[in-house]
Protein backbone atom coordinates (compact mmCIF):
# COMPACT_ATOMS: atom_id res chain seq x y z
CA UNK A 1 0.00 0.00 0.00
CA UNK A 2 2.78 2.42 0.92
CA UNK A 3 4.59 1.63 -2.35
CA UNK A 4 1.43 2.49 -4.29
CA UNK A 5 1.07 5.81 -2.41
CA UNK A 6 4.71 6.66 -3.21
CA UNK A 7 4.12 5.90 -6.89
CA UNK A 8 0.98 8.05 -6.97
CA UNK A 9 2.80 10.94 -5.27
CA UNK A 10 5.59 10.79 -7.86
CA UNK A 11 4.56 13.07 -10.78
CA UNK A 12 6.81 11.25 -13.26
CA UNK A 13 5.18 7.91 -12.47
CA UNK A 14 1.70 9.47 -12.73
CA UNK A 15 2.51 10.86 -16.21
CA UNK A 16 3.99 7.48 -17.24
CA UNK A 17 0.91 5.58 -16.04
CA UNK A 18 -1.45 8.00 -17.79
CA UNK A 19 0.57 7.70 -21.01
CA UNK A 20 0.45 3.89 -20.90
CA UNK A 21 -3.30 4.04 -20.21
CA UNK A 22 -3.85 6.47 -23.07
CA UNK A 23 -1.85 4.35 -25.52
CA UNK A 24 -3.74 1.22 -24.48
CA UNK A 25 -7.06 3.01 -25.04
CA UNK A 26 -5.91 4.22 -28.47
CA UNK A 27 -4.85 0.71 -29.52
CA UNK A 28 -8.20 -0.69 -28.39
CA UNK A 29 -10.07 2.08 -30.23
CA UNK A 30 -7.98 1.52 -33.35
CA UNK A 31 -8.79 -2.17 -33.39
CA UNK A 32 -12.46 -1.52 -32.71
CA UNK A 33 -12.72 0.90 -35.67
CA UNK A 34 -10.31 -1.07 -37.89
CA UNK A 35 -7.94 1.87 -38.58
CA UNK A 36 -5.58 1.73 -41.57
CA UNK A 37 -1.85 2.56 -41.63
CA UNK A 38 -2.40 6.19 -42.61
CA UNK A 39 -4.97 6.61 -39.85
CA UNK A 40 -2.56 5.13 -37.32
CA UNK A 41 0.18 7.46 -38.52
CA UNK A 42 -2.10 10.48 -38.08
CA UNK A 43 -3.11 9.35 -34.59
CA UNK A 44 0.47 8.66 -33.52
CA UNK A 45 1.54 12.08 -34.78
CA UNK A 46 -1.32 13.79 -32.95
CA UNK A 47 -0.66 11.93 -29.69
CA UNK A 48 3.09 12.53 -30.00
CA UNK A 49 2.57 16.27 -30.48
CA UNK A 50 0.28 16.48 -27.44
CA UNK A 51 2.70 14.40 -25.37
CA UNK A 52 5.65 16.61 -26.42
CA UNK A 53 3.67 19.72 -25.49
CA UNK A 54 2.77 18.21 -22.12
CA UNK A 55 6.40 17.28 -21.42
CA UNK A 56 7.58 20.78 -22.41
CA UNK A 57 5.05 22.41 -20.08
CA UNK A 58 6.03 20.02 -17.25
CA UNK A 59 9.77 20.68 -17.71
CA UNK A 60 9.22 24.46 -17.85
CA UNK A 61 7.11 24.44 -14.69
CA UNK A 62 9.77 22.42 -12.86
CA UNK A 63 12.51 24.79 -14.04
CA UNK A 64 10.47 27.84 -12.98
CA UNK A 65 9.79 26.31 -9.56
CA UNK A 66 13.48 25.45 -9.15
CA UNK A 67 14.55 28.98 -10.18
CA UNK A 68 12.03 30.51 -7.76
CA UNK A 69 13.32 28.31 -4.92
CA UNK A 70 16.91 29.30 -5.71
CA UNK A 71 15.99 33.00 -5.60
CA UNK A 72 14.14 32.56 -2.28
CA UNK A 73 17.10 30.65 -0.78
CA UNK A 74 19.57 33.30 -1.99
CA UNK A 75 17.44 36.09 -0.47
CA UNK A 76 17.18 34.20 2.83
CA UNK A 77 20.95 33.61 2.93
CA UNK A 78 21.57 37.31 2.26
CA UNK A 79 19.08 38.30 4.98
CA UNK A 80 20.75 35.94 7.48
CA UNK A 81 24.18 37.33 6.52
CA UNK A 82 22.98 40.91 7.15
CA UNK A 83 21.27 39.84 10.38
CA UNK A 84 24.52 38.23 11.54
CA UNK A 85 26.40 41.51 11.03
CA UNK A 86 23.70 43.41 12.95
CA UNK A 87 23.85 40.78 15.70
CA UNK A 88 27.55 41.60 16.21
CA UNK A 89 26.68 45.30 16.55
CA UNK A 90 23.82 44.57 18.96
CA UNK A 91 26.06 42.39 21.13
CA UNK A 92 28.65 45.17 21.23
CA UNK A 93 25.93 47.72 22.07
CA UNK A 94 24.70 45.48 24.90
CA UNK A 95 28.24 45.25 26.31
CA UNK A 96 29.04 48.96 25.97
CA UNK A 97 25.70 50.20 27.33
CA UNK A 98 25.87 47.71 30.19
CA UNK A 99 29.35 49.03 31.09
CA UNK A 100 28.04 52.61 30.91
CA UNK A 101 25.13 51.80 33.23
CA UNK A 102 27.51 50.08 35.65
CA UNK A 103 29.91 53.04 35.58
CA UNK A 104 27.15 55.56 36.35
CA UNK A 105 25.71 53.31 39.09
CA UNK A 106 28.96 53.37 41.09
CA UNK A 107 28.64 55.32 44.34
CA UNK A 108 31.21 58.13 44.47
CA UNK A 109 31.54 61.60 46.01
CA UNK A 110 34.63 62.44 43.94
CA UNK A 111 33.17 65.07 41.59
CA UNK A 112 36.28 65.24 39.37
CA UNK A 113 36.21 61.49 38.81
CA UNK A 114 32.47 61.54 38.23
CA UNK A 115 32.89 64.28 35.62
CA UNK A 116 35.46 62.18 33.71
CA UNK A 117 33.18 59.13 33.91
CA UNK A 118 30.21 61.11 32.62
CA UNK A 119 32.27 62.41 29.68
CA UNK A 120 33.47 58.89 28.83
CA UNK A 121 29.91 57.53 29.01
CA UNK A 122 28.68 60.38 26.82
CA UNK A 123 31.24 59.53 24.12
CA UNK A 124 30.46 55.79 24.22
CA UNK A 125 26.68 56.34 24.14
CA UNK A 126 27.04 58.68 21.14
CA UNK A 127 29.13 56.08 19.32
CA UNK A 128 26.60 53.31 20.03
CA UNK A 129 23.72 55.53 18.87
CA UNK A 130 25.58 56.32 15.63
CA UNK A 131 26.03 52.70 14.60
CA UNK A 132 22.59 51.53 15.76
CA UNK A 133 20.82 54.43 14.03
CA UNK A 134 22.59 53.45 10.79
CA UNK A 135 20.87 50.02 10.78
CA UNK A 136 17.83 50.00 8.42
CA UNK A 137 15.08 48.20 10.42
CA UNK A 138 13.09 47.22 7.31
CA UNK A 139 16.00 45.03 6.14
CA UNK A 140 16.30 42.96 9.33
CA UNK A 141 13.83 40.31 8.21
CA UNK A 142 12.23 39.38 11.56
CA UNK A 143 9.82 41.51 13.66
CA UNK A 144 11.55 40.67 16.96
CA UNK A 145 14.88 41.85 15.58
CA UNK A 146 13.29 45.24 14.86
CA UNK A 147 11.69 45.30 18.35
CA UNK A 148 15.01 44.43 19.97
CA UNK A 149 16.79 47.17 18.02
CA UNK A 150 14.16 49.76 19.03
CA UNK A 151 14.37 48.68 22.67
CA UNK A 152 18.15 49.05 22.63
CA UNK A 153 17.86 52.54 21.10
CA UNK A 154 15.37 53.43 23.87
CA UNK A 155 18.00 52.35 26.41
CA UNK A 156 20.43 54.74 24.70
CA UNK A 157 17.88 57.55 25.08
CA UNK A 158 17.58 56.70 28.79
CA UNK A 159 21.37 56.89 29.22
CA UNK A 160 21.51 60.17 27.29
CA UNK A 161 18.87 61.59 29.66
CA UNK A 162 20.88 60.44 32.72
CA UNK A 163 24.10 61.91 31.32
CA UNK A 164 22.36 65.24 30.60
CA UNK A 165 20.98 65.36 34.14
CA UNK A 166 24.40 64.56 35.62
CA UNK A 167 25.98 67.34 33.56
CA UNK A 168 23.34 69.75 34.86
CA UNK A 169 23.87 68.34 38.37
CA UNK A 170 20.08 67.92 38.58
CA UNK A 171 20.45 64.99 40.94
CA UNK A 172 23.35 63.80 43.09
CA UNK A 173 25.69 61.10 41.85
CA UNK A 174 25.04 58.90 44.87
CA UNK A 175 21.31 58.77 44.01
CA UNK A 176 21.94 56.82 40.80
CA UNK A 177 20.50 53.32 40.43
CA UNK A 178 20.50 51.97 36.89
CA UNK A 179 19.73 48.32 37.71
CA UNK A 180 16.42 48.55 35.85
CA UNK A 181 18.15 50.03 32.80
CA UNK A 182 20.68 47.19 32.78
CA UNK A 183 17.76 44.73 32.84
CA UNK A 184 16.12 46.55 29.92
CA UNK A 185 19.38 46.34 27.94
CA UNK A 186 19.45 42.56 28.41
CA UNK A 187 15.75 42.31 27.53
CA UNK A 188 16.38 44.20 24.28
CA UNK A 189 19.20 41.80 23.48
CA UNK A 190 17.04 38.74 24.28
CA UNK A 191 14.21 39.97 22.01
CA UNK A 192 16.68 40.61 19.19
CA UNK A 193 18.28 37.16 19.54
CA UNK A 194 14.84 35.49 19.50
CA UNK A 195 14.15 37.25 16.19
CA UNK A 196 17.55 36.25 14.82
CA UNK A 197 16.96 32.58 15.71
CA UNK A 198 13.51 32.61 14.09
CA UNK A 199 15.08 34.00 10.91
CA UNK A 200 17.87 31.41 10.90
CA UNK A 201 15.34 28.57 11.30
CA UNK A 202 13.25 29.54 8.24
Amino acid sequence: MTTFIKLVNNPVMVVLLLTVGLLTDLVLLGRAYDLGKSDWAAWVQAVGSIAALGVAIFVMSRQNRHSRNLIIEAELRERIRRAGAVRVLMREARRQLGNCAETLSRQTRDTARRKVEVEMVKVVVAEVRNYLDAIPPHELGAPNMVRGLRKMINCIAHLEYVVAKLEERSFPAEAMDLTMLDRRIWQAWAVFVAGYKSLALK
